[in-house]
């Protein structure tokens, strides 16, 4: 926000130096001249330079939104991948309890089967 500030005082300034050349009545002289243009000189840098300052935050935040944008998708991807190997674990959980009951359904039916033929 500074920068354009700055740059919109340093276009300013230097279309006001530029505006007083129209002027007849205006006419430096000596060390005056000298410092008159070397005045318009370091505007016109200051303006180079707040063009290129503001061009390079607006790169810089580009290369910050790519680089949260790329973050967020590996982030996205590690989590799908995470979610998928707990649901694999879980089905494998849910078949070992199925195969486990299975088992005791068994074991307890053969039992009282044994017990109804044991103990008549």
């Amino acid at each position: 926000m500074l920068i354009n500030l700055f740059t919109g005082y340093a276009v300013a300034a230097l279309g006001f130096s530029v505006s007083l050349l129209k002027e007849a009545s205006f006419t430096p002289k000596n060390l005056y001249a000298y410092l008159y243009l070397a005045s318009i000189f370091l505007f016109g840098i200051s303006i180079l330079l707040g063009s290129v300052a503001t061009v390079t935050r607006l790169l810089d935040f580009q290369a910050t939104a790519q680089k949260i944008k790329h973050r967020r998708d590996r982030a996205k991807a590690h989590q799908m991948q995470e979610s998928h190997e707990r649901s694999r674990l879980s089905i494998k959980a849910l078949k070992a309890s199925a195969g486990e009951q299975i088992a005791w359904a068994q074991l307890l039916g053969s039992y009282f089967i044994y017990c109804l033929l044991h103990f008549r």
